[in-house]
Protein backbone atom coordinates (compact mmCIF):
# COMPACT_ATOMS: atom_id res chain seq x y z
CA UNK A 1 0.00 0.00 0.00
CA UNK A 2 2.96 2.32 0.53
CA UNK A 3 4.50 1.68 -2.92
CA UNK A 4 3.89 4.40 -5.56
CA UNK A 5 1.62 3.05 -8.35
CA UNK A 6 4.14 3.79 -11.09
CA UNK A 7 6.85 1.74 -9.36
CA UNK A 8 4.41 -1.08 -8.69
CA UNK A 9 3.27 -1.24 -12.33
CA UNK A 10 6.86 -1.27 -13.64
CA UNK A 11 7.78 -4.01 -11.15
CA UNK A 12 4.72 -6.06 -12.13
CA UNK A 13 5.53 -5.84 -15.84
CA UNK A 14 9.17 -6.84 -15.29
CA UNK A 15 7.91 -9.69 -13.14
CA UNK A 16 5.66 -10.97 -15.94
CA UNK A 17 8.31 -10.48 -18.61
CA UNK A 18 10.74 -12.64 -16.67
CA UNK A 19 8.22 -15.48 -16.56
CA UNK A 20 8.00 -15.79 -20.36
CA UNK A 21 11.08 -17.97 -20.74
CA UNK A 22 10.37 -20.33 -17.82
CA UNK A 23 7.27 -21.83 -19.46
CA UNK A 24 9.17 -24.39 -21.54
CA UNK A 25 10.62 -27.88 -21.56
CA UNK A 26 13.48 -26.81 -23.85
CA UNK A 27 15.61 -25.42 -21.01
CA UNK A 28 17.21 -27.89 -18.61
CA UNK A 29 18.71 -27.11 -15.21
CA UNK A 30 21.00 -24.08 -15.00
CA UNK A 31 23.54 -25.01 -12.37
CA UNK A 32 24.10 -22.58 -9.46
CA UNK A 33 21.26 -20.32 -10.69
CA UNK A 34 18.83 -23.02 -9.57
CA UNK A 35 19.55 -22.06 -5.93
CA UNK A 36 18.49 -18.41 -6.37
CA UNK A 37 16.37 -17.87 -9.49
CA UNK A 38 13.08 -19.36 -10.55
CA UNK A 39 14.02 -21.43 -13.59
CA UNK A 40 12.17 -23.47 -16.19
CA UNK A 41 12.89 -26.62 -14.19
CA UNK A 42 11.39 -25.16 -11.02
CA UNK A 43 8.38 -23.74 -12.81
CA UNK A 44 7.58 -27.04 -14.52
CA UNK A 45 7.02 -28.42 -11.02
CA UNK A 46 4.61 -25.56 -10.27
CA UNK A 47 2.42 -26.55 -13.24
CA UNK A 48 2.55 -30.29 -12.60
CA UNK A 49 -0.41 -32.38 -11.45
CA UNK A 50 1.81 -35.08 -9.96
CA UNK A 51 1.37 -35.59 -6.25
CA UNK A 52 4.85 -34.24 -5.46
CA UNK A 53 4.18 -31.06 -7.47
CA UNK A 54 1.06 -29.88 -5.66
CA UNK A 55 1.34 -26.48 -3.89
CA UNK A 56 5.02 -26.07 -4.78
CA UNK A 57 7.29 -23.40 -6.32
CA UNK A 58 5.07 -20.32 -6.20
CA UNK A 59 7.98 -17.97 -6.96
CA UNK A 60 7.93 -15.64 -9.95
CA UNK A 61 11.58 -14.50 -10.16
CA UNK A 62 13.48 -15.66 -7.04
CA UNK A 63 13.08 -19.25 -5.84
CA UNK A 64 14.62 -18.30 -2.48
CA UNK A 65 11.14 -17.45 -1.17
CA UNK A 66 9.92 -21.02 -1.67
CA UNK A 67 13.08 -22.33 -0.05
CA UNK A 68 12.48 -20.04 2.93
CA UNK A 69 8.80 -20.86 3.41
CA UNK A 70 8.96 -24.60 2.78
CA UNK A 71 7.16 -24.78 -0.55
CA UNK A 72 10.21 -25.61 -2.71
CA UNK A 73 10.33 -28.84 -4.69
CA UNK A 74 13.05 -29.83 -7.15
CA UNK A 75 12.05 -31.44 -10.43
CA UNK A 76 11.98 -35.21 -10.17
CA UNK A 77 9.81 -37.78 -11.92
CA UNK A 78 8.26 -37.03 -15.28
CA UNK A 79 5.80 -34.16 -14.88
CA UNK A 80 2.24 -34.35 -16.17
CA UNK A 81 0.68 -30.93 -16.62
CA UNK A 82 -2.88 -29.83 -16.02
CA UNK A 83 -5.43 -29.96 -13.23
CA UNK A 84 -5.65 -32.62 -10.56
CA UNK A 85 -9.23 -33.20 -11.66
CA UNK A 86 -9.44 -32.53 -15.44
CA UNK A 87 -12.30 -30.28 -16.49
CA UNK A 88 -13.23 -32.05 -19.73
CA UNK A 89 -14.44 -29.03 -21.69
CA UNK A 90 -13.25 -26.15 -23.88
CA UNK A 91 -15.83 -23.76 -22.41
CA UNK A 92 -13.74 -20.86 -21.03
CA UNK A 93 -16.45 -19.71 -18.60
CA UNK A 94 -16.76 -23.12 -16.97
CA UNK A 95 -12.97 -23.52 -16.92
CA UNK A 96 -12.69 -20.23 -15.00
CA UNK A 97 -15.52 -20.82 -12.53
CA UNK A 98 -15.84 -24.59 -12.08
CA UNK A 99 -13.64 -24.64 -8.98
CA UNK A 100 -15.55 -21.73 -7.47
CA UNK A 101 -18.74 -23.75 -7.99
CA UNK A 102 -17.04 -26.71 -6.29
CA UNK A 103 -16.02 -24.56 -3.31
CA UNK A 104 -19.52 -23.10 -2.94
CA UNK A 105 -21.07 -26.57 -3.02
CA UNK A 106 -18.51 -27.81 -0.48
CA UNK A 107 -19.26 -24.92 1.89
CA UNK A 108 -23.00 -25.44 1.47
CA UNK A 109 -22.76 -29.15 2.27
CA UNK A 110 -20.25 -28.79 5.12
CA UNK A 111 -21.44 -29.08 8.73
CA UNK A 112 -20.42 -26.46 11.25
CA UNK A 113 -19.19 -22.89 10.86
CA UNK A 114 -15.56 -23.82 11.54
CA UNK A 115 -15.53 -26.36 8.71
CA UNK A 116 -17.20 -23.93 6.31
CA UNK A 117 -14.62 -21.22 7.08
CA UNK A 118 -11.76 -23.71 6.76
CA UNK A 119 -12.94 -24.69 3.27
CA UNK A 120 -12.94 -21.01 2.29
CA UNK A 121 -9.66 -19.86 3.84
CA UNK A 122 -7.41 -22.92 3.92
CA UNK A 123 -5.66 -24.55 0.97
CA UNK A 124 -7.56 -25.94 -2.04
CA UNK A 125 -6.67 -29.48 -0.99
CA UNK A 126 -8.00 -29.09 2.55
CA UNK A 127 -10.82 -31.42 3.62
CA UNK A 128 -12.37 -32.07 7.04
CA UNK A 129 -9.86 -34.07 9.06
CA UNK A 130 -6.77 -32.72 7.28
CA UNK A 131 -3.93 -31.93 9.68
CA UNK A 132 -2.16 -29.57 7.26
CA UNK A 133 -3.50 -26.18 6.23
CA UNK A 134 -2.95 -26.92 2.55
CA UNK A 135 -4.45 -30.39 2.80
CA UNK A 136 -3.10 -33.91 2.63
CA UNK A 137 -0.99 -34.57 -0.52
CA UNK A 138 -1.92 -38.26 -0.41
CA UNK A 139 -5.50 -37.26 -1.25
CA UNK A 140 -4.29 -36.16 -4.69
CA UNK A 141 -4.91 -38.99 -7.18
CA UNK A 142 -1.92 -40.51 -8.93
CA UNK A 143 -1.58 -39.63 -12.60
CA UNK A 144 -2.69 -42.57 -14.81
CA UNK A 145 0.10 -44.21 -16.79
CA UNK A 146 -1.70 -43.86 -20.14
CA UNK A 147 -3.16 -40.41 -19.67
CA UNK A 148 -5.33 -39.20 -22.56
CA UNK A 149 -5.75 -35.39 -22.78
CA UNK A 150 -9.29 -34.16 -23.34
CA UNK A 151 -9.97 -33.71 -27.04
CA UNK A 152 -12.81 -34.01 -29.51
CA UNK A 153 -12.89 -35.18 -33.10
CA UNK A 154 -14.04 -32.25 -35.25
CA UNK A 155 -13.77 -31.79 -39.04
CA UNK A 156 -10.79 -29.93 -40.44
CA UNK A 157 -12.93 -27.02 -41.59
CA UNK A 158 -13.92 -26.39 -37.96
CA UNK A 159 -10.23 -25.93 -37.05
CA UNK A 160 -9.75 -23.47 -39.90
CA UNK A 161 -12.99 -21.66 -39.05
CA UNK A 162 -11.99 -21.34 -35.38
CA UNK A 163 -8.52 -20.02 -36.23
CA UNK A 164 -9.99 -17.32 -38.49
CA UNK A 165 -12.65 -16.18 -36.04
CA UNK A 166 -10.31 -16.38 -33.06
CA UNK A 167 -7.97 -14.09 -35.01
CA UNK A 168 -10.84 -11.64 -35.55
CA UNK A 169 -11.55 -11.62 -31.81
CA UNK A 170 -7.87 -10.88 -31.08
CA UNK A 171 -7.91 -8.06 -33.63
CA UNK A 172 -11.03 -6.59 -32.04
CA UNK A 173 -9.44 -6.80 -28.59
CA UNK A 174 -6.40 -4.95 -29.92
CA UNK A 175 -8.56 -2.20 -31.40
CA UNK A 176 -10.39 -1.89 -28.09
CA UNK A 177 -7.13 -1.48 -26.20
CA UNK A 178 -5.94 1.20 -28.63
CA UNK A 179 -9.22 3.13 -28.46
CA UNK A 180 -9.95 2.57 -24.77
CA UNK A 181 -9.94 6.31 -23.97
CA UNK A 182 -12.53 7.02 -26.67
CA UNK A 183 -15.04 4.34 -25.66
CA UNK A 184 -17.53 4.90 -22.82
CA UNK A 185 -17.09 2.56 -19.87
CA UNK A 186 -20.49 0.88 -20.23
CA UNK A 187 -19.90 0.23 -23.92
CA UNK A 188 -16.47 -1.23 -23.16
CA UNK A 189 -18.10 -3.56 -20.64
CA UNK A 190 -20.60 -4.82 -23.22
CA UNK A 191 -17.81 -5.37 -25.73
CA UNK A 192 -15.85 -7.41 -23.17
CA UNK A 193 -18.97 -9.52 -22.62
CA UNK A 194 -19.21 -9.93 -26.39
CA UNK A 195 -15.60 -11.11 -26.64
CA UNK A 196 -16.32 -13.62 -23.86
CA UNK A 197 -19.34 -14.81 -25.87
CA UNK A 198 -17.09 -15.34 -28.89
CA UNK A 199 -14.59 -17.46 -26.97
CA UNK A 200 -17.38 -19.44 -25.31
CA UNK A 201 -19.01 -20.15 -28.66
CA UNK A 202 -15.76 -21.47 -30.13
CA UNK A 203 -15.25 -23.64 -27.04
CA UNK A 204 -18.74 -25.14 -27.30
CA UNK A 205 -18.19 -25.89 -30.99
CA UNK A 206 -15.17 -28.01 -30.04
CA UNK A 207 -17.18 -29.61 -27.23
CA UNK A 208 -19.81 -30.49 -29.85
CA UNK A 209 -22.41 -29.10 -27.48
CA UNK A 210 -26.04 -29.42 -28.66
CA UNK A 211 -26.52 -25.65 -28.46
CA UNK A 212 -23.23 -24.71 -30.12
CA UNK A 213 -24.79 -24.01 -33.54
CA UNK A 214 -27.52 -21.80 -32.05
CA UNK A 215 -24.98 -19.88 -29.98
CA UNK A 216 -22.74 -19.39 -33.00
CA UNK A 217 -25.65 -18.05 -35.10
CA UNK A 218 -26.44 -15.64 -32.25
CA UNK A 219 -22.79 -14.58 -32.02
CA UNK A 220 -22.56 -13.88 -35.75
CA UNK A 221 -25.76 -11.82 -35.72
CA UNK A 222 -24.42 -9.81 -32.76
CA UNK A 223 -21.09 -9.35 -34.58
CA UNK A 224 -22.74 -7.98 -37.70
CA UNK A 225 -24.93 -5.72 -35.55
CA UNK A 226 -21.90 -4.34 -33.71
CA UNK A 227 -20.20 -3.73 -37.04
CA UNK A 228 -23.24 -1.84 -38.39
CA UNK A 229 -23.76 0.29 -35.27
CA UNK A 230 -20.26 0.98 -33.94
CA UNK A 231 -17.81 0.84 -36.83
CA UNK A 232 -18.65 4.30 -38.24
CA UNK A 233 -18.17 5.87 -34.79
CA UNK A 234 -15.50 3.88 -32.94
CA UNK A 235 -13.75 1.27 -35.04
CA UNK A 236 -12.48 3.69 -37.66
CA UNK A 237 -9.04 2.44 -38.59
CA UNK A 238 -6.59 2.61 -41.46
CA UNK A 239 -7.58 -0.87 -42.62
CA UNK A 240 -8.41 -0.83 -46.37
CA UNK A 241 -12.11 -1.10 -47.25
CA UNK A 242 -11.41 -4.23 -49.29
CA UNK A 243 -10.24 -6.07 -46.16
CA UNK A 244 -13.16 -4.78 -44.07
CA UNK A 245 -15.66 -5.82 -46.73
CA UNK A 246 -13.96 -9.20 -47.03
CA UNK A 247 -14.42 -9.75 -43.28
CA UNK A 248 -18.09 -8.81 -43.57
CA UNK A 249 -18.61 -11.25 -46.44
CA UNK A 250 -16.91 -14.02 -44.42
CA UNK A 251 -19.20 -13.27 -41.48
CA UNK A 252 -22.29 -13.48 -43.70
CA UNK A 253 -21.03 -16.72 -45.23
CA UNK A 254 -20.37 -18.10 -41.73
CA UNK A 255 -23.89 -17.12 -40.70
CA UNK A 256 -25.28 -19.02 -43.69
CA UNK A 257 -23.27 -22.13 -42.77
CA UNK A 258 -24.35 -22.22 -39.13
CA UNK A 259 -27.97 -21.38 -39.94
CA UNK A 260 -27.99 -24.37 -42.28
CA UNK A 261 -26.48 -26.56 -39.55
CA UNK A 262 -29.19 -25.37 -37.12
CA UNK A 263 -31.96 -26.33 -39.56
CA UNK A 264 -30.34 -29.72 -40.16
CA UNK A 265 -30.09 -30.40 -36.42
CA UNK A 266 -33.71 -29.36 -35.91
CA UNK A 267 -34.82 -31.66 -38.75
CA UNK A 268 -32.88 -34.60 -37.30
CA UNK A 269 -34.39 -34.02 -33.84
CA UNK A 270 -37.92 -34.06 -35.29
CA UNK A 271 -37.18 -37.30 -37.16
CA UNK A 272 -35.93 -38.93 -33.97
Amino acid sequence: LAIPPTQFIVHEQLNLLYQIWIHTECVNKLGPLEYIMNTASHHRVHHGRNRYCIDKNYAAVFIIWDRMFGTFQAEGDKIYYGLVHPVGTFDPIWIQFHHLVYVIKSVWNAKGLTTKLSILFKGPGWTPGSQRRLGNPTSVPEVPENIIPYDTNVPGWVDLYSIIHFGLVIAMSQILSLRANDIPYLMSLWLVIYITLCLTSIGLIYDQHPWSAVLEVTRLIVTLSIDYVLTPHIFTTNIPDSIVNGIRISLLFSLLIWTTICFQQTKEEKQN
